[in-house]
Order: structure tokens, then sequence, then C-alpha cells
């Protein structure tokens, strides 16, 4: 079992710390000649003036070179009843010889770039079975490697000998860990995005499946070498995917995190974040360090945002911090190695921490909406009981009846006007959003019936307001509704203002009504309209919408900001 794990580790980190026991023999120590010379297979050469050179410690050369070692099979070591088989990994094109007799190949190995054809990354070959008694043998290899693109740390990862079957299995091992995770981060992230695609006001479960979809993305960069396999020379290409795709995770993480928990100063967070991740992409010249490095940062600042959150209580942000805990004790257990070893568990365990944070508080947002659904309802119905009530219609129709005597033609508009406004109330009233096109249309039916009813030129002016926009239904004709009723104006031409301006990704609604400013109570404080707006909003933007009402010289002034 030992010897199993050893051949998954430097299958999948590269680097071996530590010769195998049983079974499977991890050769680390050889003897070194750099140039080219067919007599150097022969196990017979006198290799006694070579230089000896630890496997990770061969340097990188432009020109071919040789290592040679002799191998003991041991027979309690090995079963003899199996092959035995021979796995190699480094960035180098590469031929094996055992006891003189050439057994791989991989790649052409060259003198020159041009003459070179690069070989795989991490291959496997028997060794025959004639070749395989116990006992002493030599181990000859030449390796060349001119398209690696850039000057690594370790060149050479490993060569192990042991029964060729377990060899095989073991690169497999650890990538069925990877599949296994990759296979629940992508529920995920379609999860989330199905979260979204049903609420898209809340943008958290959209930074939510970016993040797990980019962790995907992660792991199968990770894991593509022992999946599919690929000549050394694309290596720094997926390094540097590798390395792109852990930095675009840092910093989805960090933007999720501040919409999941808004705090103060998010855009500084991240912004310090971002820069923290980036230092050691361009300062540090080991790949994996400069990852672990950057998740160090990251989990650190993520840390301290999630147990802001918590003193906050803020809820669900205890899980989101476990979560980020426990990938930040696994990264301090591996350290550089934490994109080999554990990123899998990492990336599972704080994905699923994160849902079911999320979880918790989209549950927590639906039953507030379905609070705000049933408050809306209750408004809404006490809305158009203000509009039918008693008082209201004996007025309007008092009038109409002294109108229809003596102007006739004034009677008919009332009339209409009337029949308008009830048109659309009873059109609109059940639906959550409508057209600005129709709130404007309702405006103006109230302003003529209350125009005629006391005998003044009520007027409304719309500047820049797109007609296409969605609004909750009467958001506009209560405000006006309230200016008319509550107002302090007693000029015969009282006029009001609707205006649109742009602030960023939202849109700012700002209805301006005159007030002369000798009232303890102005036209727009808080009252059963007023409770019925910030119901309508809550129900239609969740949290993403502001009101503010106050007096500015002789005017009151409300705006009411909403997302886009």
């Amino acid at each position: 079992m030992r010897a199993t794990t050893c051949v998954v580790l430097w299958l999948a980190n590269g680097v071996a710390t530590e010769p195998c026991a049983a079974q499977a023999v991890f050769l680390y120590e050889y003897v070194m000649q750099i140039g080219d010379d067919p007599a150097w297979s022969d196990p017979q050469f006198d290799d006694s003036s070579w230089e000896p050179v630890g496997l990770y410690d061969v340097p990188h050369v432009d020109d071919i070179v040789w290592l040679r070692r002799a191998v003991e099979l041991d027979p309690e070591r090995f079963d003899q009843t199996k092959p035995l088989g021979i796995a190699i990994a480094g960035l180098a094109s590469h031929e094996i010889w055992w006891d003189g007799e050439q057994i791989a190949r991989g790649g052409v190995v060259g003198s020159s770039p041009q003459s070179e054809q690069p070989g795989p990354i991490q291959a496997y070959y028997l060794i025959p079975d004639r070749l395989a008694a116990p006992g002493p043998h030599t181990l000859a290899m030449r390796f060349s490697a001119f398209h690696r693109h850039f000057k690594p740390s370790v060149g050479y990862w490993a060569v192990v000998v042991g029964e060729y079957d377990q060899l095989a299995e073991a690169g497999v091992s650890s990538t069925r860990i990877a599949l296994i995770s990759l296979s629940g981060i992508v529920m995920m992230a379609i999860f989330a995005a199905m979260m979204f695609m049903q609420n898209p006001q809340d943008k958290s479960n959209l930074f939510l499946s970016i993040l797990c979809s980019v962790g995907a993305l992660l792991l199968v960069a990770e894991s593509y070498r022992n999946l599919f396999g690929y000549t050394y020379n694309w290596h720094l290409l997926r390094l540097c995917v590798v390395t792109g795709l852990a930095y675009l995770l840092d910093l989805t993480l960090l933007v999720f995190l501040t919409r999941r928990f808004p705090l103060p100063r998010a855009k500084w967070f991240v912004l310090v974040g971002a820069i923290m991740a980036a230092i050691p992409i361009f300062v540090m010249q080991s790949w994996d360090p400069k990852v672990a490095v950057g998740f160090l940062c990251v989990f650190s600042l993520s840390i301290l945002w999630c147990a802001t959150a918590v003193i906050k209580r803020l809820h669900g942000s205890f899980l989101a911090l476990l979560g980020i805990s426990a990938c930040l004790v696994l990264l301090l257990m591996s350290r550089s190695q934490f994109v080999d070893r554990n990123l899998y568990l990492a990336l599972d365990f704080l994905f699923v921490c994160l849902l079911a944070s999320h979880a918790l508080q989209v549950r927590r947002s639906r039953q507030e909406r379905e609070l705000a659904l049933l408050k809306s309802a209750r408004l809404e119905i006490e809305l158009l009981k203000k509009h039918i009530q008693p008082h209201f219609l004996m007025n309007t129709l008092t009038a109409l009846s002294e109108w229809i005597e003596e102007e006739p033609k004034t009677a008919g508009e009332l009339i209409q006007s009337l029949a308008e406004e009830f048109r659309v109330l009873s059109d609109i009233s059940n639906r959550r959003l409508i057209p600005m096109e129709d709130e404007i249309r309702l405006c103006r039916s109230h302003i003529s019936i209350m125009s005629h009813r006391r005998g003044q030129s009520y007027s409304m002016s719309v500047d820049g307001v797109d007609r296409d926009a969605q609004i909750p239904p009467a958001v506009i004709h209560t405000l006006l509704e309230n200016a008319i009723t509550h107002g302090d104006s007693t000029s015969p031409d009282a006029a009001f203002r609707l205006t649109e301006e742009r602030r960023g990704n939202q849109r700012c609604y700002v209805f301006e009504s005159p007030y002369a400013g000798n009232s303890n109570n102005g036209p727009h404080e808080e009252g059963t309209g007023m409770r019925y707006i910030r119901a309508r909003l809550q129900e239609s933007f969740g949290e993403e919408w502001s009101l503010t009402s106050s007096p500015q010289a002789s005017t009151w002034r409300t705006e009411i900001l909403v997302p886009e």
C-alpha cells in the first residue's frame, strides 16, 4: 500500500520525497555525463569517472545528457509472476536501455532543437521478462530537452521500477479523485446558474456559478496530464493556464464574498486581494508556489471578511468561514504541493459550504419575499379601497352632478378620466412590474380628475424617462396622490416633475412636488402610501433599491433608486 501511495505521489506531483518500499523502487541516485556516445549504453562500460547526481539535480543544458545506475531486482520485493515495468516523468525526450538493450523511447532525442522531437511528459514501459530476472541490472538513459521554453527548478521528476500494472494504475488513481470532485463542482455550478435564472436580481447566484465553473476548469487543467498526457513542450502552456485559472478563482471568490456578505469598503477589499494574489505570479520563479502563495493571501483575506460578517451576524457567514478556514488548513499542510495534492478536497469542501450558506440565505430571502408579497397584497387592497372609498366617490360624483347641468363637456371629461384611472388600476394592480408608460398614463388620469375636482391646473412634466423601463405599479402614482392630498401648495397652478437619472447600472427616478415648507408633515412622510411603495420595491428588487424623501427649498424631492 505504501508503494502505491508513493507512485501516486510522483505521478500526481511530479516530485517524490522518499524512496518507495515494497513492490516499487524510486530510482534517485545516478552518475551523469553530458555529451553523446552509443557505447555509454553498454552495461560493461566503465562509468566510474562520471559525476554523481541526484535525479532532481540534473542540470538544464543545451546538449544530450546520459544517466546510468545499477538496479537490484530483489525477488522478495517483486512478484516474479507479474510483468515488471519502468515509469518515467520529466521535461525531456528520452531513450531507455536495460542491460544494454533499448526497451523504450519517448520522442526523438537530439543534439539540437531541430533534430529533437519532444517526448511524453510521463510514460510507462514494460521490461521484457527475459531481462527481469532477480539480481543486478544496468539502467542507462539518454535525454535531451530543447523544447522546455523555460528553465524549471526540477526537470526530471521520477524514474520508478515496479509491477507494470501497478504503475499504470497509479497514474490514474489520483485522477479518479479529481473526476469525482469535478462532477460535484459542475453540478453546483449548474444549480447556482439555475438559481440565478430564476432570480436575476440576486447577482450572488451568478458569481457562485462562475466560481464553481472556474474551479471545475482548474481541476480539468490540473488533471489533464494524467487524463490525456501530452508532450513535454506543452507543459509551460499548461502551467500558465493553471496559474491563470487559480488567479481567476481567487478574484471570483473575493467578488462572491463581497456580494454575498455586503460590508463597507468591498471594492478596496477586492482590489487589495487581487494585488496580493498577483504579486507572487510575477515575483516567484517556481510555478506551484506562485499558485499556493496566491491562495494563501486570498484565503487569509477571505477569513477576515467572513469573520467580520460573523461578528455582524450576517446570515450564512459562519458556514463560509468554516469552508475557507478548512482550505487554509489544507494549504498550510501541503504548502507548495497544495495544487497537486489537496486542491480537489479543498474546493469540494469550500463549494459545499458556500452552497449551503447560500441556500440558507435564499431560503431566508424567499421567506422575506413571501412576507413582502403578503404585505404588498394587503397594501394593494388598501390602496384600491382608498381610490374607491365613499369620500372620494362622493366628492367626485357631487362635482360631476353639478357639471352635468352646468358644464356637460367638463363632466364628460371627468367621467372619461375617472374611467381611465380605474381601468388602468384594474389592469396593473395584480402585476409585479409594469412599463413606465402605463405608470405615466395612470398619473395623468389622476391629475385630470383632481384638476377638475379642485378647480386647479395640476400638471406633471416627464423628462428623460425611459417609457419601456419596468417599475412596480402605482409607485409614482402614489407619490403624486400624496403630493396632491397632503401638499402645501395653494397655487392655482401646481406643477409636478418626474425625471430619470443614470447612476452606474441603476436608474434613479426623481419626483418633485411643490412644498411651501409651512407644514409639520411633508407630502411624502411615512404613511400607507409610502409603506405601499416600500413593499412593492422590496417585492420586485429584493435589497437592491433605496428610497429617500426630503424637502429642498420650495420642493419636496423623492428619489427611488432601482437596478437597471
